[in-house]
């Protein structure tokens, strides 16, 4: 977002949230005051490792913006934190809140790039655990979910298509250690509203 800064002028805003009132109220007091056009709105969203006090359930959440009032919707380190229910809510409103052609720019851990205990980047990135319930969806953590969550690409795509995107292109990160080049650790998914 940082990198926006000097290059977003109005009438185009930036709208950012976040379930961590802490970055939420520093954004608003350090960079909205300098770039009013950048705002920053705290969802007060359940999730039990980063949120447990959230009063909303993330798969009932409705992003507090108008429909089709946005050309691109960015998400980094996000759905990496949501189980299927949430990820499907978010993909829906998503697409509500985009143009028709805009375009959506996700991180994940694709579990297709996983080759088992040992030779991901880190043990942090090792998904040894079956999300119960939803096949295609493994956890690094079975008490806690959310803690890091990795999806099969096709259970991405599916739940894509019944939002309204498409998967348009995908950026393999560095994470599983199957890709010598890769722009973060985590995978990337562009995405258009069709």
């Amino acid at each position: 977002m940082l990198m926006l800064l000097d290059y977003l002028e109005p009438p185009g805003r930036y709208e950012g949230l976040d379930i961590l009132a802490p970055q939420i109220s520093f954004a608003q007091q350090n960079i909205h005051s300098r770039y009013p056009n950048f705002n920053f709105n705290l969802a007060d969203v359940y999730n039990h490792f980063y949120h447990p006090t959230g009063k909303q359930s993330a798969d009932a959440y409705s992003f507090p913006f108008a429909d089709s009032s946005f050309d691109v919707v960015y998400a980094a380190s996000l759905f990496t934190h949501l189980v299927p229910s949430d990820t499907a809510n978010y993909f829906k409103e998503s697409r509500r809140v985009l143009r028709q052609g805009g375009q959506c720019l996700f991180s994940f851990f694709v579990l297709d790039y996983y080759r088992g205990r040992g030779h991901s980047l880190r043990p942090f990135f090792e998904f040894e655990y079956p999300v119960h319930s939803c096949d295609g969806v493994a956890t690094s953590t079975p008490d806690i979910p959310e803690n890091l969550i990795a999806y099969k690409l096709t259970l991405i795509e599916q739940s894509a298509e019944q939002a309204g995107l498409k998967v348009k292109q995908v950026i393999p990160g560095l994470w599983s250690n199957t890709h010598t080049l890769g722009v973060t650790e985590q995978d990337l998914i562009v995405f258009e509203a069709v």
